[in-house]
């Protein structure tokens, strides 16, 4: 606990005092809202209770901080998921032309009354022929060492591939992100969120072109789950998110998600419009030093 009371006053003087003298930094400040979500204050499945699947409005967001120098890299933030809910994130990584390295620490916040916070590590790796080919992993996990018996206790983790080509003005790529929320609602109790996709990605962009457009289109499936059973939704969707140019220190993000079709083994066929919007801004500071 001493530790974490150190953790805001370490990121203070290293995000704002000596990154500024050393990298070029990203502010990254973005958000959003959808409404495809399971209730998160149900302690019984729909299946149990013979209920139809009602949307729920979540919103997400993320402030991240990233910069490079030379062949180092880091990027800093905090992120409101809805599976994952709140935590918070630092890595510091190594870069050449072919390879990138990168590790730091995860922390989970306030999202239990019972445990406030659950130390975490997160990193990632990245395989390039700049122009030609690229794999890339990237993933974060808690420490499996507190008390699992404990009521409140959770765990979580995220895994994100990538694996793609480039084409003249677009970047081609197959990707798959898994996502899990485990908590102890009681001694033999456990609720899990948990949310797969699989997708293709196209980003395209040209010179002088002052925005880039992304492009996917895939299959997700979206489960909270009980110790006897499982409340599931499955969907293809279809999103973009385009950056516009603003300057050479601003960008402007914008993006959409639908799902274009919805199937599910519960009581009743979801009938709702899904959607899921968000918005943000990158800005862009050069090296003081």
């Amino acid at each position: 606990m001493e530790f974490c009371k150190k953790i805001p006053l370490f990121l203070f003087f290293f995000l704002f005092i000596v990154s500024p003298m050393l990298f070029s930094m990203e502010l990254e400040v973005s958000g959003g809202l959808g409404n495809l979500m399971f209730d998160k204050s149900r302690t019984i499945s729909l299946t149990e209770g013979g209920e139809v699947f009602k949307p729920k409005i979540f919103t997400f967001g993320q402030i991240r901080l990233s910069g490079e120098h030379k062949n180092l890299t880091f990027n800093a933030g905090f992120e409101a998921d809805p599976i994952l809910r709140n935590s918070l994130f630092g890595n510091i990584g190594l870069e050449s032309e072919y390879f990138l390295f990168e590790i730091g620490p995860f922390l989970g916040i306030y999202n239990t009354r019972e445990m406030p916070f659950i130390p975490g590590i997160s990193g990632g790796l990245k395989f390039q022929r700049p122009g030609v080919v690229f794999a890339q992993a990237n993933a974060s996990s808690s420490l499996a060492f507190y008390n699992r018996e404990k009521t409140g206790h959770y765990s979580l983790y995220s895994v994100d591939f990538a694996a793609g080509f480039w084409l003249p003005n677009a970047i081609c790529s197959l990707n798959m992100g898994l996502q899990r929320f485990t908590q102890r609602a009681s001694r033999d109790y456990l609720i899990g969120d948990h949310l797969d996709r699989y997708f293709l990605r196209a980003h395209f962009f040209a010179k002088n072109v002052p925005f880039t457009l992304r492009l996917d289109l895939g299959y997700q499936s979206l489960k909270r789950s009980y110790t006897n059973n499982t409340d599931e939704i499955e969907s293809i969707f279809a999103g973009f998110e385009g950056y516009f140019t603003i300057n050479e220190r601003l960008k402007i993000i914008l993006g959409a998600e639908i799902p274009v079709y919805t199937w599910t083994l519960l009581p009743g066929r979801p009938e709702n419009l899904f959607f899921q919007a968000n918005a943000g801004i990158i800005w862009t500071f050069p090296p003081r030093g």
